[in-house]
C-alpha cells in the first residue's frame, strides 16, 4: 500500500503542476494556483475515501463521523452572520464574529458533548 501512496502522491504533484502552469496561471494568474491546489486536494480527498473503503470495506463510519445536525446548522447560520456583517465597520464585525465563535463553541458543548469528553479521554491515553 506504501507503494500505491508514493504514485499517488507523484500523480498528484504532476496533476497540480500540469493544471497550474499549463491550464488555469496563464488565464487567472495566482487565482489559478489557487484553483489548481483545490482541484489537487480534491484528487486527494477522493483518493482517501477509496482507500478508507477498501480498508475499512465500506463507507458507513463516515456518518457516525458526522456532527449532528443542529451542529451543521448552527455553524451554517453562525457563518451566514458573519459573512453578512463582512460588508459593516469592523469593530462590528469583529464582535459578530466572536459572538458566532461563542455560538459555536456552545452549540458544540450542547449538542456534541459525548464527542468532546471522548476526544479529551483519547488525548490523556497518548500523553
Amino acid at each position: 500500500m506504501k507503494k500505491l501512496g508514493n504514485i499517488s502522491e507523484l500523480t498528484y504533484a504532476v496533476f497540480d503542476l500540469q493544471i497550474a502552469s499549463v491550464l488555469l496561471q496563464p488565464y487567472f494568474g495566482a487565482l489559478g494556483l489557487m484553483l489548481a491546489n483545490c482541484c489537487t486536494m480534491s484528487i486527494r480527498i477522493a483518493y482517501a475515501l477509496c482507500y478508507v473503503h477498501m480498508r475499512f470495506r465500506g463507507l458507513g463510519f463516515l456518518t457516525a463521523a458526522l456532527p449532528r445536525i443542529n451542529v451543521v446548522l448552527s455553524m451554517l447560520v453562525m457563518s451566514a452572520c458573519t459573512w453578512y456583517t463582512s460588508t459593516a465597520g469592523f469593530v462590528f464585525h469583529f464582535a459578530a464574529g466572536m459572538l458566532s465563535l461563542a455560538g459555536i463553541c456552545l452549540s458544540l458543548g450542547t449538542w456534541e458533548r459525548e464527542t468532546v469528553t471522548h476526544l479529551r479521554s483519547l488525548k490523556n491515553k497518548i500523553e
